[in-house]
Parts: structure tokens; C-alpha cells; sequence
């Protein structure tokens, strides 16, 4: 069953690819498929949604053992499937932690994988960087809104249970550089969600290219960690009110997200100059 004996690469600084990890690959894409298909919320997994404009994606049920849960085979390859990813990715981000000694905030945890599915998409024209993307370049961490108090993304997963599509792949951005990586059947992918707590400096972008024939079936979740706001989020709370501030501060990412998009083309103008700064509210 569940293999400790992993691989494991890095494809460019920070961003490493776990291997031998995850097991029977054919098993559990037949299950995710399942579980979208036929099951449709009946056992661990809820009914599959529209992800946004990329796809379809589903979550565990936030309490597995409530309510009435047929016990039978289905149910038991959904398990399976839960308890494979759970084991995977915590192996996974444990050692990327310890690897990379990332000093982790009190409280932090690793959320349950979630399972997602890209739907075929046109390729589209463009340049290198912005062109045939199903999904624009984006940092997990909300660089717009990291001064407001919440759940904050540290580490990203991605756990590619298939691999029969053509296109999908995700391409990075950092550093001024582009780079584009097609994974296979049982990759873990294991990088920075963009926070400043790590590496610092500049977010580490990435995007995903459109999928042109098949599934592409994965999953994600996410080391987080609870941050308590900037001091002067807090002071405007007490200026405005929250629901007040809450409202300006929505107003104030929608602003600012096309400068973050903006720092993508190398200007990097607003990492460097906010990292120190949020530092200090850890």
C-alpha cells in the first residue's frame, strides 16, 4: 500500500517533485471518476461543482462519520482514495519543511486535499508567458489582501493522480523566468504559495496551460497558517468599523491586483517592499 520509500526532484529552486508516493494510480482514477459520475455526494466525497471557469472539483465532507454513510465497496475505494492522498501529501510537505527549514507559525496545519478535474479548453494564441493559459498566473497567498487577518497559504501541493491528457501543463514564473513542467501519474509538486514568511522577496507565479484531450485529474491542499493582521489593518478596523474597513479593503485588492499582476514582467515593485513589514505581525 503506502510506500515511504519516495523520490524526490527539484525542478527549480523550491520547487520539488515527489515521486513512488502514491499508489495504484489506475484504482484511484477510476475512483475520483466515480465519485464525480456515479456516487455524486453519497460518501466521503460531496457532489462535484463548478471550480470557477477551470473545471469541476469536489471536498471531503467536513464530518465523515456524521449522518448515514452506506458501508460497501464504493464507499471503501473512496477511503482508500482519502486516506492515499492524506498519507501522500503530508509525507510530502513534512519533508519539504524539514528539507528546506521553513520556520512554521504557531498554529499552522495542513488542509485536506481537495479533488479537481480541468475541463478541454481551446488553445489560445499570445506570447510565451500569457498565451493558451487555462489558468492565469496567480500566487496561492492573496498578496492583495495579506494585511487583513485569516488563513494564510504557505505551502502549495499538487498531487496529479492521471496523466492521459494532452496540454495542462503548469508553468512558473519567478524570478523573471519562465519555466513549464508536464507532470506524470503520482507526482507530488511542492512549492511556495507566494507568502513572504517564505522564501521572501518575490511570490513564486505559476499558471496552467489548457488542456486540449483527456481528464486531468489532481488534487490540491495547502500548508496554512493563521495570521493575526497588521497593525494597521487593526487601527483601521478601529477608525472605520469593520464592516466599513472590510468594504475599503475590497475596494483597495481590487486596485491593487493589476500592479501585482504588473510585478509578474519583472518590474518587482511590491514584494520587496512590504516582506519585512508583514514579518513583524508574525
Amino acid at each position: 500500500m503506502f510506500q515511504l520509500n519516495f523520490e524526490k526532484e527539484y525542478i527549480h529552486d523550491l520547487i520539488c517533485v515527489y515521486r513512488k508516493l502514491l499508489p495504484n494510480h489506475e484504482h484511484l482514477i477510476r475512483t475520483v471518476r466515480n465519485s464525480e459520475q456515479i456516487h455524486k455526494g453519497k460518501y466521503i466525497y460531496e457532489e462535484w461543482t463548478d471550480w470557477l471557469s477551470f473545471g469541476k472539483y469536489s471536498s471531503e465532507k467536513r464530518e465523515l462519520l456524521s449522518g448515514s454513510i452506506t458501508v460497501n465497496g464504493e464507499f471503501a475505494d473512496e477511503f482508500f482514495l482519502h486516506e492515499s492522498l492524506g498519507l501522500a501529501t503530508s509525507c510530502a510537505m513534512s519533508d519539504y519543511v524539514t528539507s528546506n527549514n521553513i520556520p512554521l507559525p504557531g498554529g499552522s496545519f495542513i488542509t485536506t486535499p481537495s479533488l479537481a478535474r480541468y475541463k478541454i479548453t481551446q488553445e489560445r494564441s499570445g506570447d510565451a508567458l500569457f498565451g493558451n493559459l487555462a489558468m492565469g498566473y496567480h500566487s496561492d497567498f492573496q498578496i492583495e489582501s495579506m494585511g487583513s487577518p485569516g488563513e494564510k497559504f504557505l505551502i502549495t501541493c499538487i498531487t496529479y493522480i492521471g496523466d492521459d491528457y494532452d496540454g495542462g501543463e503548469i508553468q512558473f514564473f519567478v524570478l523573471d523566468k519562465v519555466f513549464t513542467y508536464k507532470p506524470k501519474s503520482g507526482d507530488i509538486l511542492v512549492f511556495p504559495s507566494g507568502s513572504p514568511l517564505f522564501p521572501g522577496g518575490r511570490p513564486y507565479f505559476h499558471s496552467v496551460k489548457c488542456v486540449t484531450r483527456g481528464d486531468k485529474i489532481m488534487a490540491r491542499n495547502f500548508l496554512k497558517y493563521p495570521f493575526a493582521g497588521t497593525e494597521e489593518w487593526h487601527e483601521n478596523v478601529a477608525k472605520y468599523g469593520i464592516e466599513e474597513w472590510t468594504e475599503i479593503s475590497k475596494q483597495n485588492e481590487k486596485l491593487l491586483r493589476p500592479y501585482v499582476l504588473l510585478d509578474i514582467h519583472g518590474h518587482g515593485t511590491i514584494m520587496p517592499s512590504v516582506v519585512e513589514k508583514y514579518k513583524n505581525f508574525i
